[in-house]
């Protein structure tokens, strides 16, 4: 059985398919779900080299990446509350594989559930690289959910 269920959270459809299995999840078992979003910092090779890349520029990225931030864990929060789920929310910092695996130590989580949206083409069968990441780093077992999950709905969430 688990008491705190760890779930990254980003605005994409495979994340928000997670969030439900997670919810559904930690109402089964009555766990506590910990929400986590990892604003990423842009670099000026990310905006691309041909804009210039001021100070100001930075922290004005910075600051809509953390209002976003919040803003999807305030979503993903009222959602917790629809399913009658104790739920924290964190911001982290820093590269998003090594923020989730440290914010899972330091909580003593007992499970990660995430999204993944894979690869197209011949890698399709593959996971992202922050997935991958924390998979091989993760100190207790992680659930994939993937966007194309159809499973939610039905899955046996009280005996997992």
């Amino acid at each position: 059985m688990f008491r705190s269920i760890l779930v990254p959270v980003d605005a994409g459809e495979a994340s928000d398919k997670a969030l439900t299995f997670a919810l559904g999840l930690a109402s089964a078992q009555g766990a506590e779900v910990l929400i986590f979003h990892t604003p990423v910092r842009s670099t000026a090779s990310r905006i691309g080299s041909h804009i210039p890349f001021s100070r100001d520029a930075a922290e004005t990225q910075w600051d809509d990446a953390l209002r976003a931030g919040r803003a999807i864990l305030d979503v993903a929060r009222d959602r917790a509350d629809e399913y009658g789920v104790r739920a924290k929310t964190a911001l982290g910092a820093g590269l998003p594989a090594d923020a989730i695996v440290e914010f899972a130590e330091r909580e003593s989580v007992d499970l990660i559930v995430m999204g993944s949206n894979g690869n197209e083409g011949p890698m399709r069968g593959l996971v992202s690289s922050t997935t991958d990441a924390v998979i091989r780093r993760a100190p207790v077992p992680v659930v994939i959910v993937g966007p194309d999950a159809a499973w939610l709905d039905t899955a046996p969430l009280s005996v997992i």
